[in-house]
């Protein structure tokens, strides 16, 4: 029932997803089972319908299912890590050739802050 104890609709569903992310990292399939019941049943006046999608989901699956799941999402996240970095060399790559911060950061999709650290360094 944590999200419903803050007060405006974003604070809660920002509540609702950290919810859901701690009741997926509970090792206990019952006690996760449970956890995100209960986020989906407290929570359903303001939770948004992806969040409503992905417990559904979560709920809907074998243990196997949500172990390939788990090792799915794993690999998606290490990709994202290294494109990232990759986004970044390239960025120090183009400083180091004069180009601007602000010509990089909107080329390579970085933030401005970003990119005003990888300058600094270079």
């Amino acid at each position: 029932i944590y999200p419903l104890t803050l007060k405006g609709r974003e604070a809660q569903q920002r509540a609702v997803t950290e919810a859901i992310d701690i009741a997926e990292s509970m090792a206990d399939d019952g006690l996760k089972k449970y956890a995100e019941s209960g986020v989906f049943v407290f929570s359903d006046k303001i939770i948004t319908d992806k969040d409503a999608e992905r417990i559904i989901r979560r709920l809907s699956m074998t243990k196997i299912e949500r172990l390939f799941q788990e090792k799915e999402d794993k690999a998606v996240a290490k990709v994202k890590r290294e494109a990232q970095k990759e986004k970044k060399q390239s960025a120090i790559k183009f400083l180091k050739a004069g180009d601007s911060v602000e010509k990089v950061s909107e080329c390579m999709g970085l933030t401005l802050k970003e990119v005003q650290a990888l300058a600094a360094k270079v």
